[in-house]
């Protein structure tokens, strides 16, 4: 299946992450909505690793420690989203700023360490992400 399928259902989820946090923003506790959907979360990773990859988890733990920090920094997004939408960040403009300031950073992570190239036509629509952040901030 082509990767832009995948891309397809982060981008359907964003919206409807972005928009139900934003919904309880005002009426449940942050860190409990942050809880229960971690919850959730774990229940739908087990039952995935469950049905879909019928192997057994390798044993030397040591091996997944690059998952442990994919799960801090899931962590780190759900919980600064929870928190920013708890204190009033809109949704018309966080998750954008959100997104556009990591793809800068994503871009330069593929550059520098996985010595990923770089068009021109790339490196413009880099600076439009930039310059985007900037008019969306001072709006």
């Amino acid at each position: 299946m082509h990767w832009l399928w995948f891309i397809g259902l982060v981008t359907v989820s964003m919206g409807f992450y972005g928009g139900f946090n934003r919904m309880v923003a005002n009426t449940l506790p942050p860190l409990q909505v942050w809880f229960v959907f971690t919850g959730v979360m774990f229940i739908c990773a087990t039952c995935c690793v469950l049905l879909w990859e019928r192997q057994p988890i390798q044993q030397n733990i040591v091996d997944y420690w690059p998952a442990v920090i994919i799960g801090l920094a899931v962590t780190g997004i759900n919980l600064g989203y929870v928190l920013a939408f708890a204190n009033g960040a809109p949704v018309s403009l966080a998750p954008a700023i959100a997104n556009v300031a990591s793809m800068v950073i994503l871009v330069l992570v593929g550059f520098w360490i996985f010595g990923e190239k770089l068009s021109l036509t790339q490196l413009a629509g880099l600076g439009l992400g930039v310059a985007s952040i900037a008019l969306i901030v001072k709006g």
